[in-house]
């Protein structure tokens, strides 16, 4: 059997959608399916002697039943919309160029960048298509009021995502908050299954703060509480309602430290808002490599979620999974309403704010520090959570069945 992968993002760039996709089509290829992923050049987070390297491996063979094919050309990853958008707009032409001329049995195109969306449409003239909907589009730009939902531009962004979904044949939600949304669309409810993401229990796991070499190499007392922050500094992210939390625990007397690992479009925002007020219990540091996942998220005592008001409805963060990978309790800023929430507080490996809510959180945090027991036994409910439900090979498996259901 043959799928075709298409994915607008692969290493080594670095982030949790990388992990996941490539996590995706090893799991594919290591069961017999012989799967042929087209992606463009790396360019997000990758040095430039990196970038260039890739220019002489347009076609890599990795294993007998995987192969990479890179598309378009190395280059920088560009922080503007407009630049960015018209940047995806030409890989991914190029990638559905490729796409549309290869002997597959199924096509599977993840839906970051947007743009792949239009590309998968296309290739189900030819071929099945499998469209996980990692996050939706354009809800997302008319949340953060980047166009206006019933202008011209909007409306007819909003006829080509029901283009989309009406041509797909299969759409893989990756949470029942997602098929909800899709189903107040339109879209019929045996169209779509809910696949939730993972993580590779065997690479996230607990570690030890003596065995954590992290705090060497951020100069960190191994003997502060910390609440940990790791992932995509955006748009989406409501990092401001952890700095105000921060802010509010800073006058206590108990040593709680914040620290925030990653970047993204806001954190030039999140740097200004933190060089001009008296921050002392924020630290913050750049993405770390991929293989240091369980050094990142063990670093806290416990992990922070952050998201904006009704995202949930249209996006999941992956990075929860990761907290409680590590046997660590999560704090999440999202909807009380969401299937996240009750995950979260139905199987007490944390605890749920609503968004903006900084005060709770810092109540919540306060809580966690001075019950250690039952911020221990949180962390280690999370970890079975995901042992029991979310692991690797469980959730990649029913992407092969899906894969052999639709042939």
């Amino acid at each position: 059997m043959n799928v075709t992968f298409i994915a607008g993002y692969f290493p080594p760039e670095q982030s949790a959608d990388v992990r996941l996709n490539y996590d995706l089509v090893c799991g594919l290829a290591e069961r017999g399916i012989k799967t042929t992923v087209i992606v463009p050049y790396p360019t997000r987070g990758v040095p430039e002697k990196m970038n260039k390297e890739f220019i002489n491996k347009p076609c890599e063979q990795v294993s007998e039943n995987l192969t990479i094919i890179r598309v378009g050309k190395p280059g920088t990853y560009h922080q503007g919309l407009i630049r960015r958008g018209l940047d995806f707009a030409i890989k991914t032409f190029r990638q559905y160029w490729v796409a549309r001329k290869m002997q597959t049995d199924v096509y599977v195109v993840i839906s970051t960048p947007p743009f792949l969306g239009y590309v998968a449409a296309l290739l189900a003239k030819k071929h099945k298509v499998i469209f996980k909907l990692q996050d939706m589009f354009p809800d997302s730009l008319f949340h953060f009021k980047k166009i206006n939902s019933n202008s011209f531009a909007g409306k007819i962004l909003k006829k080509a995502e029901r283009w989309v979904y009406r041509r797909v044949t299969t759409i893989v939600a990756v949470s029942d908050d997602i098929k909800h949304s899709l189903i107040k669309k339109g879209v019929p409810e045996e169209k779509i299954d809910v696949i939730f993401d993972w993580v590779d229990e065997k690479k996230c796991f607990p570690v030890a703060r003596e065995k954590n070499w992290l705090f060497d190499k951020f100069n960190l007392p191994v003997d502060d509480f910390y609440v940990c922050y790791a992932g995509n500094i955006g748009f989406m992210q409501n990092i401001g309602t952890i700095v105000k939390a921060a802010e509010i625990l800073s006058q206590k007397e108990e040593p709680i430290r914040f620290v925030i690992i990653g970047d993204g479009s806001w954190k030039a925002a999140l740097d200004e808002i933190l060089s001009k007020g008296n921050h002392n219990n924020i630290f913050c540091f750049p993405m770390q490599p991929t293989d240091s996942i369980a050094y990142v998220y063990s670093l806290g005592d416990i992990g922070i979620v952050s998201l904006k008001p009704d995202i949930t409805q249209i996006a999941l963060p992956s990075k929860t999974w990761d907290i409680l990978s590590a046997g660590r309790p999560a704090i999440c800023e999202i909807d009380r309403y969401s299937g996240l929430c009750s995950i979260i507080e139905g199987e007490g490996c944390g605890r749920c704010v609503a968004p903006g809510d900084a005060e709770g959180m810092a109540e919540a945090i306060l809580k966690l520090y001075c019950d250690r027991d039952s911020l221990i036994k949180a962390g280690n409910r999370g970890r079975r959570y995901i042992e029991t439900n979310l692991t690797k090979d469980c959730q990649v498996q029913k992407y092969v069945d899906r894969i052999h259901s639709i042939r």
